[in-house]
């Protein structure tokens, strides 16, 4: 199998991927985008595509911009490859990646890893229990499917506690608590 070629190859297809896709296509870069996602966007502007205008309200202003970042991305000449898992990169540009089940193989003369942040959560008891979840995860039923999670308490530390309080705050339930755990 000949790999396709490209002059850069971008992982991620989150903000900081999109934005760098965008910029070296608008340079003239042939460019090949690699996402797991179905959709573009990443974690920051999960489904900001197929957002209700009510649930834009309750997810704030920042959140409603990703529509302007996944247009950009539409509007430039990026390869886009949604739902492909990338399993190798070599030193030599060469990256093999899975898509819809079939392996493949892309050349770039650049990479960009704009793979995004993970969250960490810790243990606590009761982590296990029925209806505890990550901040992460509340705020991905929350944008994927505008469900939110009854007489929520939050606990954690970081941005992404308080801006999911107050979705919810905006969404006409505050959580019954929130629990910053930062010293």
């Amino acid at each position: 199998m000949k790999p396709s070629e490209h002059d850069v190859v971008v992982i991620g297809a989150g903000p900081a991927g999109i934005g760098a896709a965008v910029t070296a296509a608008r340079h003239g870069a042939s460019v090949l985008l690699l996402d797991e996602g179905m959709a573009p966007g990443g974690q920051i502007y999960r489904n900001v595509e197929g957002t209700s205008p009510k649930l834009l309200t309750i997810l704030g202003r920042d959140y409603a911009r990703g529509q302007a970042v996944v247009a950009d991305l539409s509007s430039a000449k990026v390869l886009y490859r949604p739902q492909s898992s990338v399993w190798r990169l070599e030193p030599s540009g060469t990256v093999g990646f899975t898509a819809h089940g079939i392996s493949q193989v892309a050349e770039g003369k650049r990479i960009i890893i704009a793979t995004g942040s993970i969250e960490r959560p810790f243990p606590v008891e009761g982590w296990d229990l029925p209806g505890v979840m990550t901040v992460g995860a509340a705020q991905t039923m929350l944008k994927a499917s505008g469900m939110l999670a009854d007489s929520a308490v939050l606990v954690g530390s970081g941005p992404l506690v308080w801006l999911l309080a107050d979705q919810y705050r905006r969404a006409g339930r505050p959580p019954l608590a929130v629990i910053d755990t930062a010293p």
